[in-house]
């Protein structure tokens, strides 16, 4: 291939990576407030609760339109899984709440898989935080939109992760251990599918969960360990890892 055909491919090639590389790039500040999340047993309330102040600065600063309420949605979003795992449910659930009108006015003003992914994790949360009717209610619309997620971007890995979650983690008797497994095992084998670090951390522990509820405790141990190499503060990981 000559330069000349090298020069004229690439702009095209850039042209179809770009939306792929903006869903990936994570504003700063948010990027900080999703890290404390993850790390939870390292940063006190406080410190998160000025993470979050400064992601809705960040947030307020985008130009008016989806993006913007994307970012916002976000920022509330992964302050409502802070307060949630703290035991405060009550501003979980009116922080979430805040997260989903800021997504659904998102959907509604352009479908693609960003305003997609941060509608059905706000579902997800609120499943958390809301009563079993909402949960009985909403949250089986989980998987059916992770699948419309995966139509409009194969390869995100936190779709896959939503479609399948509930595998493991439904209530009885509608969880399936075994079948979880597999499912998070396929994720991990997709050569096509695009990580970010919380997309591996997610598999890794649900995965080690399920095969530490199945007996299996030595084959969790090296998804464990992997999971430890991203967040090591990450009180849910140090509970498993007890186990």
């Amino acid at each position: 291939m000559s330069f000349r055909q090298i020069k004229t491919i690439f702009p095209i090639f850039v042209f179809l990576l770009l939306p792929a590389l903006l869903l990936s790039l994570e504003p700063p500040a948010r990027k900080e407030l999703h890290d404390a999340f993850y790390n939870d047993t390292l940063t006190s309330m406080e410190e998160s609760e000025v993470l979050f102040q400064a992601a809705l600065k960040e947030a307020e600063r985008t130009p008016e339109g989806s993006l913007k309420k994307v970012n916002l949605a976000w920022c509330y979003y992964l302050m409502s899984r802070i307060c949630g795992n703290a035991g405060d449910k009550k501003r979980a659930e009116k922080l979430c709440d805040t997260a989903f009108d800021y997504a659904e006015e998102a959907l509604d003003e352009n479908e693609n898989a960003e305003t997609l992914l941060i509608y059905t994790n706000s579902i997800a949360q609120n499943c958390t935080v809301k009563s079993f009717f909402y949960v009985i209610t909403q949250g089986i619309r989980v998987n059916g939109l992770a699948k419309d997620i995966l139509e409009y971007n194969p390869r995100c890995a936190s779709a896959m992760y939503l479609r399948d979650a509930q595998t493991i983690y439904a209530p009885a008797p509608f969880y399936n251990y075994k079948d979880g497994i597999e499912c998070m095992k396929a994720i991990l084998a997709d050569s096509s599918a695009e990580f970010e670090p919380y997309d591996y951390f997610d598999v890794y522990t649900s995965l080690a969960y399920a095969l530490i509820n199945s007996d299996k405790k030595d084959e969790a141990a090296p998804y464990l360990a992997a999971a430890a190499k991203i967040y090591p503060g990450n009180s849910t990981l140090l509970q498993l890892m007890k186990q």
